[in-house]
């Protein structure tokens, strides 16, 4: 399920398997994980040690996470697109490329109607639920960067349909291993 501003929605429901980590490689769109299990428990560039996330806004970062799980993994992975990050959070992209941020520090209104809403929903809904909230948000006035959305054109267009040399992964936090 997409949305305009939304290169991907995925949602998972994953139990009973062992615990450990992954990476999560760099990718050419930021990424929300909407974690409905423990929390998203992430070590890398720019956290100051392990840090656990609710709803993690990350991606476009030059080094790896690692993604630390117990087992449980349950939730959505929203790709965004840099032309919507802005409309969502109120920053440009470049300023979230690279780190590791909760959304509720950036939008506290959409990161509690976003979770309040993905939880609430069965799990074949989340996609389409998730897709919906944010989809809403992008429609309430904030700025969407034109500039944002040509250059996302055009490097899709330039480079076979990926931005970035990490084509071949998935999303952060799930690459090659949740899908």
């Amino acid at each position: 399920m997409t949305a305009p501003g939304i290169a991907r929605a995925a949602a998972y429901d994953i139990s009973g398997v062992v615990p450990g980590t992954h990476l999560a490689v760099p990718s050419p769109t930021l990424t929300m994980i909407i974690d409905l299990g423990h929390g998203l428990d992430l070590t890398g560039p720019g956290l100051p040690d392990r840090t656990t996330f609710r709803l993690c806004i990350s991606g476009m970062h030059p080094t790896p996470y690692l993604v630390h799980h117990d087992g449980l993994q349950r939730g959505v992975q929203v790709d965004v697109k840099p032309s919507l990050v802005r409309a969502l959070t109120g920053a440009p992209a470049a300023e979230l490329g690279g780190e590791a941020v909760e959304l509720g520090a950036l939008h506290s209104g959409l990161a509690g109607e976003l979770y309040g809403r993905v939880a609430a929903a069965p799990v074949a809904n989340r996609e389409a639920v998730a897709a919906e909230v944010l989809a809403a948000y992008a429609t309430s006035g904030r700025e969407v960067q034109p500039d944002a959305a040509a250059a996302w054109s055009y490097s899709r267009r330039d480079r076979g349909g990926s931005p970035s040399p990490s084509s071949s992964s998935g999303p952060a936090g799930r690459r090659g291993t949740w899908r």
